[in-house]
């Protein structure tokens, strides 16, 4: 691999207190030429008169409980956005989800490596695992004798899978065979769940 140039307005801005950052990117390290007092300086680079911080994020330890599951017949994208912020601890499925959730989250870490994805679920209890990827009914879950975790959509656009101990989850792709038909569920299902605006603006559907 190589390293790419990328032009600052081509380089999306987001601060590290934003949601996404905070439930999906959670970077590790920030550099910039402001001093933040409430931010750890690990280290003070001084070029042509200017200095620079370099700074170690941090998260914290969070709450596994889930507070309340918040079910709906659609999506609206705008709502997605906003309520990035609750997936900590509430939880958003489709109102026709039967599924008995438990109260409590998993911590799953995802590892990608050069043979693929993995989900690794660590748990003591009977706990809902959330996987930070597309839901799309292509996507298989098997843990490592090969059993298949059946999930369901949970955060509007991801994997939810109910868990009762520790595994460890690869993704798989349905075969050649099958790929093109769940595509087409897919897409029908987005259609459904979402309005004629949403789909145009953020999915380029018309």
């Amino acid at each position: 691999g190589h390293n790419q140039f990328l032009y600052k307005q081509n380089i999306p801005y987001i601060r590290h207190t934003d949601s996404i950052n905070q439930y999906f990117l959670q970077i590790k390290y920030m550099i910039s030429d402001k001093l933040y007092e409430n931010l750890k300086v690990i280290k003070t680079y001084e070029y042509d008169g200017y200095k620079f911080y370099l700074y170690g994020l941090s998260y914290g330890s969070k709450s596994n409980k889930i507070e309340e599951i918040i079910r709906s017949k659609k999506f609206n994208h705008d709502e997605y956005l906003e309520n990035i912020k609750f997936f900590e601890n509430k939880i958003f499925v489709l109102e026709n989800n039967k599924i008995n959730i438990p109260p409590i989250l998993c911590k799953t870490i995802k590892k990608h490596t050069n043979k693929g994805i993995y989900f690794k679920v660590i748990t003591s209890e009977r706990c809902l695992a959330v996987f930070k990827i597309p839901f799309s009914r292509n996507n298989k879950f098997l843990n490592d004798k090969k059993q298949k975790c059946e999930t369901f959509r949970v955060q509007y656009y991801f994997h939810g899978c109910v868990v009762e101990k520790n595994e460890n989850y690869i993704l798989k792709k349905n075969n050649i065979l099958i790929y093109g038909y769940y595509s087409l569920i897919d897409y029908l299902e987005i259609r459904s769940l979402l309005n004629k605006n949403d789909l145009k603006k953020y999915f380029g559907y018309n």
